[in-house]
């Protein structure tokens, strides 16, 4: 006699078989089973609530892996104990990677790669949560003026580090938490104490009366400055008059001396005209100069012959030769 077989094995076996067609056709869809991985780890400030293994990793929005694991803290990480950032080990999908960008492209496994990818920007950042979900992601883009924030692990980290910068939101929430804390600090009480000794010391000053004799004094040397202003004007005034006096003063004699030039120009000119050689003056005086000089000559003649003959005064110059 045959066996029935129980429908209930059928079933199972058969809904068996679908869910494992499923996840068959599901991993190697997924390329999982031919997946070649590339761990990274980095370092994330703040609060990681809705980042978890198997959280996504992007590059500008393009998925290439996910969280593997989230820490509180490594074995053997060279950080101070102060350093209170969560390490996330991660991996990247290369096969996915491969097929996304060009040859060339992101290469993780060429030597240096890494190092090269970071001297050019690469950086790793949280993004913030999900409105509907809460859930995080980490998105890998490109940060030039971000500066590498590596320690020498000394082989201690579970995998290559990759610097993390903070997202806006948190860079945001910091600057905030900033200005509450300085808001914070101020001392208020100290403030409101010095603002009620200094109303409570010009209220004493208005009591004492000190503030109008003061304006009163200022009343009075308003008006002595007041009239010593009129003064400077009126002395401005004569200060023009006289300076307009000497103005006609210096005109005058600017005349004056003008028409005295004039006169010895011209008695300079008559000068020149007389000391000219063919001027008649001159001539006239070299004749008197002439007749004048024949005279001295005819009286020096005379002196010698009378000198000679001394009897010429009482015989005359026509005396015979035996007279002389």
């Amino acid at each position: 006699m045959r066996q029935r077989v129980n429908p209930a094995t059928v079933g199972a076996f058969v809904l068996g078989g679908v869910v494992l067609a499923v996840l068959v056709t599901l991993v190697l869809g997924s390329g999982i089973l031919f997946a070649d991985d590339y761990p990274l780890v980095s370092f994330f400030e703040g609060d990681v609530t809705g980042l978890d293994a198997g959280s996504p990793v992007r590059y500008r929005g393009v998925p290439i892996g996910q969280v593997t694991e989230i820490r509180i803290s490594l074995e053997g990480d060279p950080r101070p104990a102060t350093d209170t950032r969560i390490p996330v080990i991660y991996s990247l999908n290369l096969t996915r990677l491969r097929g996304l960008v060009r040859s060339g492209g992101m290469d993780f496994e060429e030597p240096g790669a890494l190092d090269s990818l970071i001297s050019l920007g690469l950086r790793a950042q949280m993004q913030g949560a999900n409105l509907v979900t809460g859930q995080r992601a980490i998105e890998l883009d490109l940060f030039p003026d971000a500066p590498d924030t590596r320690l020498d692990g000394g082989g201690a980290l579970p995998a290559p580090e990759l610097p993390a910068v903070p997202n806006a939101l948190a860079q945001l929430q910091d600057r905030a938490l900033e200005a509450v804390n300085d808001f914070a600090s101020i001392d208020f009480k100290g403030i409101a104490e010095r603002l009620d000794s200094a109303l409570a010391g010009v209220d004493g000053l208005l009591a004492s009366g000190q503030i109008d004799r003061a304006l009163i004094q200022l009343e009075a040397t308003l008006g002595s400055v007041a009239g010593t202003a009129d003064e400077v004007g009126v002395l401005a005034e004569d200060l023009r008059a006289s300076t307009a006096r000497i103005a006609e003063g210096v005109e005058g004699a600017t005349e004056s001396s003008a028409r005295t030039l004039a006169a010895v120009d011209s008695t300079l000119s008559t000068i020149r005209r007389t000391l000219n050689p063919d001027a008649p003056v001159l001539y006239r005086l070299d004749h008197t100069l002439r007749q004048l000089e024949d005279a001295a000559r005819a009286v020096r003649d005379l002196a010698q012959y009378l000198e000679q003959n001394p009897s010429a005064l009482l015989k005359g110059r026509g005396g015979g030769e035996e007279d002389r």
